[in-house]
């Protein structure tokens, strides 16, 4: 999925809410901020606009939800518990 919507459109959907909370994405060198950050916005999703999310037809709503269980399960696999 992210390969074809490329990397311009998943950090919009990814970072929809960096302003509105007032966050800044770390700088070169920062790297436990830029860890937190990268945590933040790929694991705990803490910048999507989840009302986006909430106004997609049901069908599309059950995708989207699936395919972020099966990202999880997938990363969880690859690295362990």
């Amino acid at each position: 999925l992210m390969c074809e919507l490329g990397n311009d459109v998943i950090n919009r959907v990814y970072e929809a809410n960096v302003e509105k909370m007032g966050i800044k994405k770390p700088q070169p060198g920062q790297r436990q901020e830029k860890e937190a950050y990268i945590r933040a916005k790929y694991v705990e999703r803490k910048f999507v606009d989840k009302s986006s999310i909430l106004s997609l037809p049901p069908e599309q709503e059950k995708k989207f939800v699936s395919k972020s269980s099966e990202e999880k399960r997938l990363s969880i696999s690859k690295f362990g518990p």
